[in-house]
């Protein structure tokens, strides 16, 4: 028995991690399903939700009003969640007839927020966006050219992580292994989430409150797949943000992040059915599930191990791998400001901080804790 728990626990950890993304590699050389791309000008809508943003609000309006994209056809709504700084000042200084400030009466969350703007929405793409993200003036050109197959309902942009001595090599190597991953998918055929800082969806699809507790990006693509739509990328349309240099901070913000797409999976649970939705279900089930469940298996493989450790050269060499990993561990999150920059120790941190993040997102998730209310990172 024994045995068999150290022998599935590294097969699902390998397959998570390595066999899942080679198989999604194997088939998008054998499947590829194109998008019917047109030159197309529909009406726009960008929404921008904010709290509290004086700091950030008027370069991303800069880089709003900057796109190069026709003025009667591109509207811009920003949001507040009940900003009590400058931020309502900010925007309307800029005087434009493209730009409509909203604000709520009290603190609600980004999600309602985003809700309580669509109201006033009568465009036909909707682009959802953070205040901390920079585009490129093309993109939303580029973006609504997806949008002339009617087969697609969201498009998601590719994340670029601007990094700094400090926080390169952590999030920013996970955040390329996923965007490769995501590429496949979007070849085979529809992406089980977007860009949250940048992405663009079919008006209808936005008639309904999006649920508060789960997490817009992540929920957007279920709400397309369960209508029968794509979900795809265009690698062409860059999200350009910083990552926070503060563990802090960013643990908070995957805790939050993992308990909100756990209720919205579990939610939605029927898209798990791999005989009616084929491929999304097993990147659902490989992508999210497993990965959810990686820290578990690596607890047993850990304990598995000790017990049998003796077994073989091949179980000695594992756990000498595992105590080597957890060592590393360790020693990166003591390590001080001189070791700090090493890759090799911004990595084993990053793997611990996402573990134990999903280990307390899993706590929360079973005693019925979620999200509602939205507090952003500071980049």
């Amino acid at each position: 028995m024994i045995e068999f728990v150290y022998f599935l626990s590294i097969l699902i950890l390998f397959y998570t991690y390595i066999g899942y993304p080679v198989t999604l590699f194997l088939v998008s050389l054998v499947v590829h399903r194109r998008v019917d791309r047109g030159s197309i000008t529909p009406t726009v809508t960008v929404i921008i939700p904010v709290h509290n943003e004086e700091v950030l609000i008027g370069k991303k309006i800069e880089n709003c009003l900057g796109y190069d994209y026709p003025a009667e056809k591109l509207k811009i709504i920003v949001v507040s969640d009940y900003s009590t700084d400058r931020t309502e000042k900010i925007v309307k200084d800029f005087c434009s007839e493209q730009i409509q400030f909203l604000s709520t009466s009290e603190r609600v969350g980004k999600v309602a927020a985003q809700n309580y703007a669509m109201q006033f929405v009568d465009s036909e793409i909707v682009i959802f966006t953070d205040v901390a993200i920079m585009n490129r003036k093309g993109c939303v050109k580029l973006i609504v050219k997806n949008f002339n197959d009617k087969k697609i309902g969201a498009v998601s942009c590719r994340d670029v992580a601007i990094v700094d001595d400090y926080t390169s090599g952590g999030e920013g190597s996970y955040i390329k292994y996923d965007m490769k991953i995501r590429s496949y998918a979007s070849r085979i055929g529809s992406i089980i989430g977007v860009t949250g800082g940048f992405y663009a969806v079919r008006k209808e699809l936005t008639n309904d409150a999006w649920n508060p507790a789960f997490p817009p990006d992540f929920f957007v693509a279920l709400k397309c797949i369960e209508r029968g739509l794509r979900v795809v990328e265009d690698i062409r349309i860059k999200a350009y943000y910083k990552i926070t240099p503060r563990n802090q901070d960013e643990f908070k913000r995957k805790v939050r992040t993992l308990n909100r797409g756990m209720h919205a999976l579990f939610s939605n649970k029927g898209l798990l059915n791999f005989f009616k939705f084929g491929m999304v279900s097993y990147e659902l089930i490989c992508h999210k599930f497993l990965r959810w469940l990686s820290p578990l298996f690596l607890i047993l493989l850990l304990c598995s191990n000790i017990l049998i450790w003796n077994n073989s050269i091949f179980t000695i060499l594992t756990l000498s791998a595992q105590l080597l990993l957890y060592l590393m561990m360790l020693f990166a999150f003591l390590s001080r400001d001189k070791f700090r920059n090493i890759v090799i120790i911004k990595m084993f941190k990053f793997f611990y901080l996402a573990n134990i993040a999903i280990l307390k997102a899993w706590f929360e998730y079973l005693k019925g804790k979620s999200y509602v209310m939205w507090q952003p990172t500071k980049r």
